[in-house]
């Protein structure tokens, strides 16, 4: 881990950083780079050529380029409220779902002043040809179908305003700000 923090605070801009919140495709978008011949490492590992990692969105990025991903927050809080480790997680709240609230708005509030780019991982087919051109590649197609991106979410803006309104419109307003609609319900 220190190993990737020193490489990352020396990256020069042509170093790709890829992150965001747990579950917004970081693995997959990691794979697809690979795909086409950037080594690109997962997590705690850094690769020749960048990393992608929800770990490491506060650290010193240098002057890599930074791609910043995010899924719409209902699938994202979805999926983060069924996770059965919370041990050691730094977010604290009164119930499951004011912690994925306050991760979804901290963890993209922290990136979003770093990234280059934010992208709507719903979006990542219309935006590869952005990705593969900040990585210095030739047009490439896409080497991988990231599967379901519209999740089926297991809660509903009901259910987060039920739990907390004010966290609730915090999630909406950043939702709005990045593309995505947000209803009622």
């Amino acid at each position: 881990m220190e190993l990737a923090k020193e490489i990352l605070s020396q990256a020069n801009e042509e170093y790709i950083v890829v992150t965001g919140c747990k579950f917004s495709g970081l693995q997959s978008i990691a794979y697809a780079l690979n795909g086409v011949g950037k080594d690109v490492g997962y997590e705690y590992t850094a690769g020749n050529d960048g990393i992608a990692s929800d770990f490491i969105a506060s650290w010193d990025f240098g002057d890599a380029t930074v791609f910043h991903f995010v899924r719409h927050p209902l699938a994202q809080i979805s999926l983060m409220s069924e996770m059965s480790d919370w041990e050691g997680f730094w977010v604290r709240g009164d119930t499951i779902l004011s912690r994925c609230m306050l991760y979804w708005t901290s963890w993209n509030t922290l990136i979003a002043p770093k990234a280059d780019y934010t992208i709507c991982i719903e979006d990542i087919e219309r935006e590869w040809s952005v990705i593969v051109a900040e990585a210095g590649l030739p047009a490439t197609p896409m080497p991988l179908v990231l599967g379901d991106l519209e999740y089926g979410s297991t809660v509903s803006w009901d259910d987060l305003e039920q739990d907390d309104r004010e966290l609730c419109d915090e999630v909406r307003e950043l939702a709005v700000s990045y593309g995505y609609e947000v209803g009622n319900g």
